[in-house]
């Protein structure tokens, strides 16, 4: 079974989503486009490089992934789909305990979870971009979970080809609500949000 690492980082991505890496830290080991939630799309930056902003801060989205939250996600790629269910475990001042598990159609956990953690630091950089390979602009999209507004950055990998489009909603820290991965206008990888539910508290 493939899971994805922790999202907004491993783009999700060696870690999530995003590029970014700090000096002295470990990268960890590559995956391929449908082993990750979110694409590693570029090259580890230095610490010179420009970023843009990232869509959140890290009390942002400590604030929003509350112990209890979840997210469903839609995978697709040009040889399967599949659903994954992301599950806050526990949480406290420095990072979550996130379980991904693949799941049916009617919500049942077919093979066996995995458990990560991950601080709110590295699950706010997995949406740093280089500047020089990304653009960022503020969009309205209709997505499973409704008309949704927010930022779409658009990430090219000078190395592969391919083009990488993250869109996160502004009312919806952590997680893209959809990300999708192309190749000469070809399909190679899509996630979408289609439940997000978050405990009160």
């Amino acid at each position: 079974m493939k899971l994805p690492m922790p999202l907004l980082g491993i783009l999700v991505v060696a870690g999530g989503i995003g590029c970014s890496q700090e000096p002295g830290t470990s990268a960890g080991p590559s995956r391929s486009a449908e082993e990750s939630p979110m694409i590693e799309t570029a090259h580890r930056e230095s610490a010179s490089s420009t970023l843009l902003p990232t869509p959140f801060t890290a009390d942002e989205i400590r604030a929003e992934w509350i112990e209890g939250f979840q997210l469903v996600i839609g995978r697709r790629s040009p040889s399967e789909e599949r659903l994954e269910r992301w599950t806050v475990m526990s949480a406290d001042e420095d990072g979550a305990l996130i379980e991904y598990a693949e799941i049916d159609p009617f919500g049942i956990v077919s093979g066996e979870p995995v458990v990560r953690r991950s601080t709110w630091r590295e699950l706010r950089d997995h949406a740093s971009f280089r500047a020089d390979r990304a653009s960022r602009e503020r969009v309205v999209r209709i997505t499973p979970l409704g008309e949704l507004d927010g930022w779409l950055y658009t990430v090219r990998d000078l190395e592969s080809g391919t083009v990488t489009e993250f869109f996160f909603a502004a009312a919806m820290p952590g997680a893209p609500v959809e990300m999708e991965m192309l190749e000469d206008g070809k399909m190679l990888l899509a996630l979408e949000q289609l439940e997000r539910y978050r405990p009160a508290g």
